[in-house]
């Protein structure tokens, strides 16, 4: 087998671990969720305190759902990675995932490395566009 095949294919499974750190990472922010939801119900069940608790809630939940959704795109688009690369398919995807998965400190940043320096070869080039 191809040294480099073997290593995109090892890269790809790193990905897929990479991506199970960072998916539970993402549901952090389910304790804010929770927080908002809480200031929320109770606005509702005191009139009296009705605004500041429905501010504080509202922004509470609105922050924790971006944070979350976020970090659920992240880990599927680092599992798709890791999918892709095995698959030798859709280089510039690899690439550009590789980069943005070095911002994920520090797994995702000695992976994301990884991934740049050996995509920038020319010879697993040739690979993605020949199987892609």
């Amino acid at each position: 087998m191809d040294k480099n095949l073997e290593n995109l294919r090892t890269i790809g499974i790193f990905y897929y671990v990479v991506a199970a750190f960072a998916a539970m990472i993402a549901l952090i922010p389910m304790i804010h969720l929770t927080i908002g939801s809480v200031l929320l119900i109770v606005s509702l069940v005191n009139p009296k305190e009705m605004f500041p608790l429905t501010f504080v809630g509202g922004v509470f939940v609105l922050v924790a759902s971006f944070l979350i959704l976020l970090g659920a795109t992240f880990g599927t688009c680092l599992f798709f990675t890791g999918r892709f690369l095995r698959q030798t398919r859709h280089y510039y995807f690899c690439l550009v995932m590789g980069g943005v998965a070095c911002v994920f400190f520090p797994w995702g940043t000695v992976l994301g490395v990884f991934t740049l320096v050996l995509l920038s070869k020319e010879e697993v080039r040739a690979l993605f566009a020949k199987e892609g």
